[in-house]
């Protein structure tokens, strides 16, 4: 971004003998040190930014710097590059060139100079960030503290970060634990009384050195890390901070009077991966590679045979309508988008529970907070519904013209600020509706043991204390703070890898990030008894599939009566028996629940089939029956509900439930007769449907003369001629059709 600031940053390295000497682990502190530089440059150059680095070697035969030139007394100190963009060259050359050497150099001499160097770099800046020191050395190489309480005072009016990487601190005057030996081997240097380490014992002057840097860091309040924790804190490579920049600025509008003024900030966004440039594989094997770089034209051609071109500017959008394609202008588009004002407008309020997790929409969750001058009217409202347990239902253009959305603000209570968490909602098209079988039924419902053993998983298996660390504290486990992404970090190692070494082979997947997405080893011999007996309570049986006899191709074309050993066999084409149709419908409908108004009959049929409650799926029934009657146009539907009533009356003498069906009838005639929908009460008696009787059915308490005295005087009645019928709405007409 043009005109933000920028950070200066300076590596002084300590190339000095001791630095050089292998560990008991093969490994020297020079060489962890190198790895964690290239690890800092690294991250930088993935965030793509601007951040200057410099590199500063003391202990060099050479003394090439300005401070020595000017003033003289800072020997064996060379700045092998000034400030400037960091790139693959920094990186080469701290793996390729620094190399320990036979010479030492005072580390405080080296401080100033990369003060001078970190001063100057600000001066001419137009914008300077952070300034950051990093001293890399074990302190055994010698120093002069003349003129200390000075460098001190420097460091910390320049606001210089001096950030120290080597002895083993004391504990008050170190940055993070207290280490212990890490996976790198470089954890506790021996410090604490212990005169030992890995690299063996430590001299008077390391010691000294050592109390020394403590003691500087403290004074300007910088960091000291060991060698192992410096490797492992930059070990994982992170894309650039992101900067706190506000996406929305305005009121939240409370009707027509009522407006608080806030900020809109991203609390959570999806990060992806970073985009493949396209590169040319001709210029890469070329002498001269260059950029490599290349540019790519489209052309719009005709789809006929002589594959016309066609100008970019001829060419329009076009939208699919049945088998035709209707083209749309710029300025048909330009005129289909919403004229929507910038604003945040509450619709309503709701109990929070209407607005769940299930709802959210979009691939970020922000955070609204008030404004300076509106903190009290924004703490009220976020109180009110926090104690209320509401969320408040709102309209949402986050710029002039841009497509409203609906959201839902929640409150957030955090110790140092009250804030509404703004979540997307979907619309009805966002939605899908499926349905599935429920989980429990009266034969799977399950037992109490089995509850109680998945209870005891849950218990084992619980995070909020599965994470030890190295003190023994516990803590919760894959916190997403904690947490990279595997597939973000193999792909920065392995790019890494390619720029500096691109003939070697792409490095082994990082054991340390498979780890992010596996239950730890400790959390799963914890639950090994309680998945056991979940075995042993859940068994599973496979079901073998009845194999299905061989047919022969006569038998696959011709009914049986046709097959015969006599003769030839007449070939007949397979005719689709009514239960084998299948129509568009059916292919929507999915999982029944309940009964509609499509194919009522057999969604009755299917419920019942899968043991539902008689009573309950009959009253589905009765009020699809009302509805078709109520919506036909006429008489067009009255077929489909004359069979739903013929259905419903068989069943009801299967199951023994008489009284249900005779209820239903009795409620049909008080609300039909005398009204438009007598035709089909007339109906019902021309096709000698009735009441179940107590000859049909044992348990029915209705006789065969109530059954008729419920018919008699019905033909007499006819419905009122001057009642209008009324008009369908456009929606009404296309439920219609629906149902047909």
């Amino acid at each position: 971004m043009a005109g933000q600031a920028k950070d200066f940053n300076v590596f002084c390295v300590d190339v000095s003998p001791s630095m050089g000497q292998p560990g008991r682990n093969g490994k020297s502190h020079l060489q962890t040190s190198k790895a964690v530089m290239n690890l800092i440059v690294q991250q930088k150059m993935f965030a793509q930014s601007k951040d200057e680095f410099a590199l500063v070697l003391f202990g060099t035969p050479a003394s090439d710097n300005r401070l020595n030139e000017s003033e003289g007394g800072y020997e064996n100190i060379s700045v092998i590059r000034d400030m400037s963009i960091s790139d693959l060259s920094l990186l080469h050359y701290i793996e390729d060139n620094i190399e320990a050497s036979t010479l030492s150099a005072d580390f405080i001499d080296c401080i100033v100079v990369a003060m001078d160097i970190l001063a100057k770099a600000a001066a001419e800046a137009k914008k300077v960030g952070q300034l950051k020191l990093f001293l890399f050395t074990d302190a055994a190489s010698g120093y002069s503290d003349d003129g200390l309480d000075l460098i001190v005072r420097g460091l910390t009016e320049k606001g210089i970060q001096l950030l120290v990487v080597g002895p083993q601190a004391p504990e008050n005057h170190r940055h993070g634990d207290q280490g212990g030996d890490d996976n790198n081997g470089h954890g506790d240097d021996g410090y604490h009384g212990n005169q030992t380490n890995l690299y063996g014992k430590k001299t008077a002057r390391q010691v000294a050195g050592e109390h020394l840097l403590s003691r500087i860091v403290q004074q300007c309040e910088g960091d000291l890390f060991s060698f192992g924790e410096a490797l492992k804190l930059v070990s994982v490579i992170q894309t650039r901070s992101k900067r706190q920049t506000s996406r929305f600025t305005g009121c939240i509008e409370i009707g027509p009077k009522l407006k608080i003024d806030c900020k809109m900030f991203t609390k959570v966004m999806s990060e992806k991966p970073p985009s493949w440039k396209k590169l040319s594989a001709v210029s890469e094997v070329a002498a001269v590679p260059g950029t490599m770089v290349v540019k790519m034209e489209r052309t719009y051609h005709k789809q006929d045979e002589e594959e016309i071109e066609v100008d970019k500017e001829e060419v329009v959008k076009g939208y699919r309508y049945g088998k035709s394609l209707i083209p749309i202008s710029a300025a048909d588009e330009e005129e289909m988008k919403m004229q929507a004002a910038r604003c945040l407008q509450v619709l309503g309020f709701t109990d929070i529970r209407n607005a769940g997790q299930h709802l959210y929409l979009g691939t970020s969750i922000s955070v609204l907070v008030a404004s300076s001058n509106d903190d009290a009217a924004m703490s009220s409202l976020v109180r009110a519904l926090y104690e209320m347990n509401c969320c408040a239902i709102a309209r949402y253009v986050w710029r002039a013209n841009s497509t409203p959305k609906i959201v839902a603000l929640k409150p957030i209570i955090k110790s140092n600020y009250h804030g509404l968490m703004l979540c997307q909602l979907p619309f009805n098209e966002d939605l899908r509706p499926f349905y599935f079988s429920p989980l429990t039924t009266d034969k799977t419902q399950p037992s109490d043991d089995q509850l109680d053993t998945i209870d005891d998983l849950i218990t084992t298996m619980d995070l909020m204390e599965a994470f030890v660390d190295e003190e023994g504290e516990c803590s919760e486990a894959y916190k997403p703070k904690m947490m990279f992404n595997p597939l973000l970090q193999r792909r920065y190692h392995c790019v890494r890898q390619r720029a500096l070494h691109p003939k070697d082979p792409l490095p082994e997947p990082d054991p340390l990030l498979s780890q992010y997405l596996q239950p730890s080893e400790d959390m799963t011999v914890k639950a090994t008894g309680t998945l056991q007996k979940i075995s042993d309570l859940f068994r599973l049986s496979k079901v073998e599939q009845k194999g299905k006899a061989k047919r022969t191709a006569a038998e696959l074309w011709s009914t049986r009566e046709e097959i015969s050993t006599d003769g030839p066999v007449a070939k007949q084409p397979h005719m689709m028996s009514k239960s084998d149709e299948i129509s568009m419908a059916s292919l929507r409908r999915g999982v029944v629940s309940e009964v509609g108004t499509q194919d009522p009959v057999k969604d009755f049929m299917t419920l019942l089939g899968r043991d539902s409650d008689f009573v309950d799926t009959a009253k589905q029934l009765h009020k699809v029956i009302f509805k078709l009657v109520k919506e036909s146009f006429g008489d067009v539907i009255y077929p489909k509900a004359l069979d739903c009533v013929r259905t419903f009356r068989q069943q009801s003498i299967k199951y023994k439930q008489p009284d249900v069906f005779n209820t239903f009838l009795k409620e049909m005639k008080e609300d039909f007769l005398g009204t438009r929908y007598s035709p089909f009460w007339t109906k019902l008696i021309d096709e000698a449907v009735s009441m179940v009787t107590n000859e049909e059915c044992a348990v029915s308490h209705v006789t065969s003369d109530e059954a008729k005295q419920l018919m008699v005087g019905v033909a007499d009645l006819t419905p009122s001629t001057d009642q209008e019928v009324p008009q369908l709405e456009s929606e009404e007409a296309d439920d219609l059709l629906e149902m047909m």
